[in-house]
């Protein structure tokens, strides 16, 4: 076999373990989204499948072996050696992707991240961990923060939400409201902002189901003549455009006006280690603003669940529990889930963790 048909060869076994591989996961772990990481590494080993067709023909109707050389071993022409050299190039570069993808899905599965590949691995972690057990004060992250039962109810109260299950003075760190349109819940929370943030606050809003344009317009406007003043205080992580927006240049121009608004801007990647990755940049974020003293914040996902149409009612339930679990454990948060098109199994699981719970309500035409 000459080095064409093995270069065609080694292309068809690689593009059958890409696929392979890509469609075994997505399916084990009931997320489709996975299957988008074949495009890249199968059109790239296409090319070269392709490019080594194309040199096997040239070698067949290259110019006669030189006298007194055997067919087989006859020189190929300059032509044919730069088109192999190229499949070659390909189906390095078609490896070299499949690997690094299986890096990257590797990190999102086991750790839940998707950034920090090297910090993210064993060795690192535990020289990490020695260190934090050699200090004797706690880290920024780690810094107990209390959060006021009493002033929050009365933000509540002030922003016009009305609590279907509330546990008298018990401590109040999660909070879900599930089946309410967008207009029904932008304007209370907008004033549910102003009014943590006028309390010393920061806030923090990741938002899956729309450009956070919409929300952070309202809530700028919300905040009024003090707008200059606590603007900073205020993170988005853009969970919607990476997933929905696709190419239209309107998500682009909405992001510039973000960004202009002097609120801190995260982009979000793919998937709902992606968003959890965007939601851990953004506390960094307000960390940044004051290192010396850990302010309580206000962290609302609105609408996490709008991804499981990209990848699986299971990874919502994953990136729930995960979120909603640890962030109680850190402390300093109130962290809440605003659903407005859910399941009921996935209400169930909110009202497991929510120690407030704002249920369905009627929303007249007109």
């Amino acid at each position: 076999m000459n080095l064409s048909g093995h270069l065609i060869s080694t292309g068809l076994a690689l593009l059958a373990f890409v696929v392979a591989f890509y469609v075994l996961l997505a399916r084990e772990r009931k997320t489709p989204y996975i299957i988008n990481f074949i495009f890249r590494p199968a059109g790239v080993l296409l090319l070269g499948i392709l490019l080594a067709f194309v040199a096997d023909l040239l070698h067949v109707e290259g110019a006669p072996p030189a006298p007194g050389t055997a067919s087989s071993l006859a020189v190929p022409s300059a032509t044919e050696t730069r088109v192999a050299a190229s499949a070659v190039i390909c189906f390095s570069l078609g490896l070299l992707l499949t690997l690094f993808n299986i890096w990257r899905l590797h990190n999102r599965q086991v750790h839940f991240r998707d950034d920090h590949r090297i910090r993210n691995t064993l060795a690192y972690r535990w020289v990490k961990r020695k260190i934090r057990q050699w200090k004797d004060t706690p880290t920024y992250a780690q810094t107990l923060v209390p959060l006021d039962a009493a002033q929050i109810r009365k933000a509540l109260v002030a922003s016009g939400l009305e609590p279907v299950i509330s546990e008298g003075d018990l401590p109040l760190q999660t909070v879900a409201i599930c089946g309410r349109p967008l207009r029904a819940t932008d304007q209370p929370l907008a004033k549910l902002c102003v009014e943590l943030i006028n309390s010393g606050w920061y806030v923090q809003y990741t938002t899956c189901i729309r450009h956070p344009w919409a929300f952070t317009d309202i809530l700028l406007s919300s905040l009024g003549a003090t707008r200059s003043e606590f603007v900073k205080r205020i993170v988005v992580v853009d969970a919607y455009t990476p997933h929905f927006g696709f190419t239209d240049s309107v998500h682009e121009d909405k992001t510039v006006q973000v960004k202009k608004s002097g609120v801190n801007y995260v982009a979000a990647r793919e998937s709902y280690a992606g968003v959890h990755t965007g939601a851990a940049r953004g506390f960094n974020m307000l960390k940044a603003l004051d290192k010396a003293t850990r302010r309580p914040t206000l962290v609302i996902y609105e609408g996490a669940a709008a991804l499981s149409d990209l990848e699986s009612t299971e990874q919502y339930r994953v990136f729930a529990r995960h979120v909603l679990s640890s962030e109680r454990m850190w402390g300093g948060m109130l962290t809440m889930f605003v659903e407005p098109a859910i399941g009921s199994t996935e209400i169930d699981l909110l009202l497991t963790y929510a120690d407030l719970f704002f249920a369905r309500i009627e929303v007249k035409s007109g």
